[in-house]
């Protein structure tokens, strides 16, 4: 029940956004008009009481980039089993700071947006935002 109401209010506050024509609950997908810039849809992981996942981007964005691979529902870094199913991965990279920061910083070089500082390996989501919204800006 208590999930249903932050769905709704987060429902509620994509769909402020005069670009965002409709969201989709399961996987937070925002969709924009056909007016505006050609990127149709965004896709998220929200995580109940923590906000937007970047260990699930991470995830997602090294899948697409080869850097983490994906057989069947496991995944793996290298020869490193990190968990059958996503939100077991999650779970393994959230435990397992090193290997997390060694994989961002791997697509942050793929991706050229330069090197994460040691305080940001270990920030929380929330501190990550600003430093990715100064990331977007550039």
């Amino acid at each position: 029940r208590q999930t249903n109401e932050l769905a709704a209010i987060a429902d509620r506050l994509l769909l402020s956004i005069p670009e965002v024509r409709k969201v989709g609950r399961r996987v937070g997908r925002a969709e924009r008009g056909d007016h505006v810039v050609p990127v149709s849809t965004v896709e998220f992981d929200i995580d109940f009481g923590q906000g937007i996942s970047k260990v699930g981007d991470l995830i997602d964005v090294g899948v697409g980039k080869e850097i983490v691979r994906k057989s069947g529902a496991w995944f793996y870094y290298g020869e490193q089993r990190l968990g059958q199913g996503k939100e077991n991965a999650k779970s393994f990279l959230k435990e397992n700071t090193e290997l997390c920061s060694e994989i961002d910083q791997r697509i942050r070089a793929m991706l050229n947006f330069g090197e994460t500082s040691p305080s940001e390996a270990g920030s929380t989501d929330l501190e990550l935002a600003a430093a990715d919204n100064q990331i977007e800006e550039v």
